[in-house]
């Protein structure tokens, strides 16, 4: 990926805050921990770049469920939002719609549609 300053700063600094998001309501305030875990493999952040879809994502921080599952996750390129972390999680059952959505709302709580689906792994759903 070509840098472009400013905008890449910007790009690269909204992934890290979305990351920075989800591991404090995981890890510090144990919002879902009993479900979920984030494990980075090694000692710096490697932000990529989809190039399917443009989106930024850390390559070596994952989202995993508790039975092993990862939950993928990337942050829209370019957009002005405040949080723009999206999940995806294949849902088991190929008659039912998987699992995408934004992992958060605008004042960076999470999103009914992460909620529901964390709720559906709680259950044993997924």
């Amino acid at each position: 990926m070509n840098l472009v300053l400013p905008r890449d700063l910007f790009n690269h600094a909204k992934v890290l805050k979305c990351y920075g998001q989800l591991a404090l309501k995981i890890h510090d305030y144990g919002y879902y921990s009993d479900l979920v875990s984030l494990s980075l493999f090694g000692n710096t952040f490697n932000i990529e770049q989809n190039e399917g879809s443009g989106d930024l994502y850390i390559s070596n921080l994952k989202l995993f469920t508790k039975q092993g599952r990862e939950i993928e996750l990337d942050c829209k390129y370019n957009s002005r939002e405040f949080f723009t972390m999206f999940y995806y999680l294949e849902h088991p059952d190929e008659d039912i719609d998987d699992y995408c959505d934004e992992v958060f709302n605008r004042d960076g709580s999470f999103s009914d549609e992460f909620e529901h689906m964390l709720t559906d792994i709680r259950k044993g759903k997924v």
